[in-house]
């Protein structure tokens, strides 16, 4: 009883200090990337989209259709007073831009605060997730060490709002394995639980692609039961695969429906869901498959954004759960769960061109459990040398010291300000003045009144038409600029910063911060080590940076 109550304010502890982490400044915070501000802009699309719909209902539409005015047009004026311009969904995310919209909706917070405090609410949630699962599949020691490691986590805190919006899709794979482990274990609701474990991982898929593998996963779950000693008649085999199947399509079909209705509706040909994701899998095939760069960067970047206490009691967990294996020459259901969701999807992308940190969202969900078992076994090590001290109480000091070491670590991303609300403040002094931007999603979730952002890479020569003609009067330039610069039509923008002094500069601490840089594909392997270098030393990455483009077409 007593052991349950240290645990119990332990566990306290851990979801307190994994809040505070979450929402330290979360409103000072803003979009400052480029997928989330994009995500911003299509639930600014749905939720003005159906608005549009409370105001025109289609009948009216089809009058005026009938009448010789297109809804099309009536649709895309409206959308373009709205400052959207030509905006089509495309990222294929649905979920987390139907929850942006709901803390949106909801708690009336501005639309440029919302999406991170969805994030760091969901992020929160995954820390009480990350307790039930690991005292589901083992025991409170585990579910205690696995939330203290999520709840420190600067990969964690990272998708918790700070930069990028992907803790639902961490929380809903972790309710999905729940779901599951207890469809095997609880047979009398066992069909209930495979309903939720299909559901919840339709979600998850909802909220980003890469979790594609995870019903392959859940699938081959289902071929260990069958081989097990324990398995089911085939026929229930057969049932269990069909409810999976089935649960798992019921919330793609939702989002699929959500769009459609609003494309029929408005009579504007934007992307459903599904189209959405054939346009995202075409996008990604043809180099997602190319082996062309070091297959250990994304191994080396679990380093770098989870430091190396967890990365060392990550590998004891693997080697604990190897040796089980090899000893009792069969897995446990538990250690076969864990062990897969966290190893699959790191053999499956290392190879991949893409080496984007998020793509191992579905490896987040148990990596955390993996590192608890590795320090379990280095508590249990220690315990069986050091008689007078118990087992609770050693792994009491050990989850201390997992916090303490990981508040060290992530408590500078905490304090990271990117600076674009107070650069766009700047810009929304001289309202009426249009800007270039090498980070246009971002500048247009800030938009008001007439600014507008440009994406294509531009010669000096079109600049200067752009100012005298186009009412151009800044350029922005921030440290996402070297996703441009990768491209030499983007050479102007050496220049410009080399022989043009700006007119405003605002800090932005996060372009110093490495776990962002790898975030955004930038590494000494994929960029090599001498640009990488040139970036760490570049003092325009801590700084947002506006020219007046009077003096850019002086260049000659």
């Amino acid at each position: 009883m007593k052991n349950n109550k240290v645990t119990l304010v332990i566990f306290f502890l851990i979801l307190s200090l994994g809040g505070v982490l979450r929402f330290n400044h979360i409103l000072d915070l803003g979009p400052f990337m480029a997928d989330t501000a994009w995500r911003l802009s299509e639930t600014r699309f749905l939720i003005e989209s159906l608005r549009w719909i409370k105001e025109k209902p289609r009948f009216i539409a089809i009058q005026e259709d009938l009448g010789g005015e297109s809804p099309t047009d009536s649709f895309r004026e409206f959308i373009i007073a709205k400052n959207l311009g030509e905006f089509v969904p495309t990222n294929a995310k649905s979920y987390l831009t139907f929850f942006t919209a709901f803390f949106y909706l909801a708690f009336r917070l501005p639309l440029e605060d919302a999406g991170n405090v969805m994030a760091a609410t969901f992020g929160v949630l995954t820390i009480l997730m990350a307790f039930v699962l690991g005292k589901t599949l083992y025991d409170a020691h585990t579910g205690l060490i696995s939330s203290a490691v999520v709840a420190v986590s600067a990969y964690q805190i990272i998708y918790s709002g700070r930069g990028f919006e992907l803790s639902p899709a961490i929380f809903f794979v972790m309710l999905s394995t729940y779901f599951y482990y207890r469809s095997r274990s609880l047979e009398e609701n066992s069909i209930s639980f495979l309903w939720l474990t299909g559901l919840s991982a339709g979600i998850a898929f909802g909220c980003h692609t890469s979790l594609s593998i995870l019903p392959v996963i859940l699938l081959l779950y289902e071929v260990h039961l069958f081989l097990s000693p324990d398995r089911l008649p085939l026929e229930k085999h057969v049932k269990r695969i069909g409810v999976l199947v089935i649960s798992t399509l019921i919330p793609l079909l939702i989002a699929e429906i959500v769009y459609l209705y609003l494309r029929v509706l408005t009579n504007y040909p934007h992307f459903t869901y599904f189209e959405q994701l054939l346009f995202r899998f075409r996008q990604q095939g043809g180099w997602s498959r190319r082996v062309d760069a070091d297959a250990l960067i994304l191994p080396r970047t679990l380093l770098i954004l989870e430091g190396y206490v967890v990365t060392l009691l990550l590998l004891g967990g693997v080697v604990s759960i190897l040796r089980r294996w090899l000893s009792d020459h069969r897995i446990s259901l538990a250690d076969l769960i864990i062990f897969t969701q966290f190893l699959l999807p790191l053999i499956w992308w290392s190879p991949h061109h893409n080496h984007i940190p998020r793509l191992l969202l579905l490896s987040l969900s148990t990596l955390p459990l993996v590192s608890a078992r590795g320090g379990l076994a280095l508590v249990g090590f220690m315990a069986a040398r050091v008689g007078r001290v118990s087992l609770p109480q050693m792994i009491t000091v050990f989850t201390l010291i997992v916090l303490v070491t990981g508040s060290y670590n992530s408590w500078e991303l905490t304090n990271l300000k990117p600076g674009y609300k107070a650069a766009f403040e700047y810009m929304g002094s001289h309202e009426g003045d249009k800007h270039l931007s090498t980070l246009p999603y971002v500048s247009d979730v800030y938009y008001k009144g007439s600014f507008s952002p440009l994406i294509e890479g531009l010669a000096i020569s079109n600049i200067k038409r752009l100012f005298t003609n186009g009412g151009y009067k800044y350029l922005l330039v921030d440290w996402q600029k070297y996703h441009l610069l990768k491209h030499t039509r983007y050479a102007w923008l050496y220049r410009v910063e080399k022989e043009c002094k700006p007119v405003h500069e605002v800090s932005n601490s996060v372009g110093l911060y490495k776990p962002f840089l790898y975030e955004n594909s930038y590494s000494p392997e994929t960029l090599g080590q001498e640009m990488f270098n040139s970036m760490l030393q570049d003092q325009g990455m801590g700084l947002i940076k506006i020219y007046d483009l009077a003096d850019v077409v002086k260049l000659p």
